[in-house]
C-alpha cells in the first residue's frame, strides 16, 4: 500500500503561504477576493456620503433643507 506524502508548504512570505490553500479551492478565492472589492467599494461610497453629509452641515444647507421638507410633507390643519 503506497502513502502519500503531504504537499510541501511553499517558501516565502507567510502571506504567500497562507493563500497558497486557495489554490485547491478556486471558488472559494474567487468569492472572498469578490467579497472584499464589494466592501472597500461600500466604504467608498459611505465615506463619500458622510463627507457630502458634513459639508451640508457644516456650510448650513442640511438645517434649511430639513426644514423645508418638513414643512412640505406637514398634513395641512395638524398643527
Amino acid at each position: 500500500m503506497a502513502s502519500s506524502k503531504p504537499a510541501a508548504a511553499p517558501a516565502g512570505s507567510p502571506l504567500i503561504r497562507c493563500l497558497a490553500i486557495y489554490r485547491q479551492m478556486p471558488v472559494h478565492f474567487t468569492l472572498t477576493a469578490l467579497m472584499l472589492l464589494l466592501v472597500n467599494i461600500a466604504l467608498v461610497v459611505q465615506q463619500g456620503l458622510v463627507g457630502r453629509a458634513v459639508h451640508e452641515a457644516s456650510v448650513g444647507g442640511l438645517s434649511s433643507k430639513t426644514l423645508r421638507a418638513i414643512s412640505i410633507t406637514a398634513a395641512p390643519g395638524s398643527g
